[in-house]
């Protein structure tokens, strides 16, 4: 077994450690992460398009200008204002400061910054 183990210490350090490391970590350590995904589309009123017939016909195939206000809701999403209507309203730093999350998913983790910045990035 010593003699296989020098032969092909390569292989050990570069997938057999690691592998172990990972099924030890992520079997025993690692908390559970419940990921969900919601997805909508926002669209805006209808406002007459320019373009004559193609721009009607666009329009009556559902293509508008409705990406003018998803990309202002997308902007809200990823804010600061939003991040603290969701932490007032669910309580999303709790859930990430909580001793039940592991060292390395929990906020602040291994860092001594827990400010609001540092919670956003």
């Amino acid at each position: 077994m010593a003699r296989w183990l020098k032969r092909h210490i390569a292989l050990v350090l570069t997938v057999i450690v690691p592998t172990c490391a990972a099924i030890l970590y992520y079997g025993f350590v690692a908390s559970d992460v419940y990921i969900s995904e919601s997805r909508f589309l926002v669209r805006s009123p209808q406002h007459p398009m320019q373009g004559g017939f193609v721009g009607q016909l666009l329009q009556v195939s559902g293509i508008s200008h409705s990406q003018d206000d998803a990309y202002s809701v997308h902007d809200y999403i990823l804010s600061r204002d939003a991040l603290r209507e969701l932490d007032a309203k669910a309580g999303v730093r709790k859930a990430f400061t909580s001793k039940q999350v592991d060292l390395f998913n929990r906020f602040p983790g291994l860092s001594w910054d827990d400010s609001f910045e540092e919670f956003y990035r």
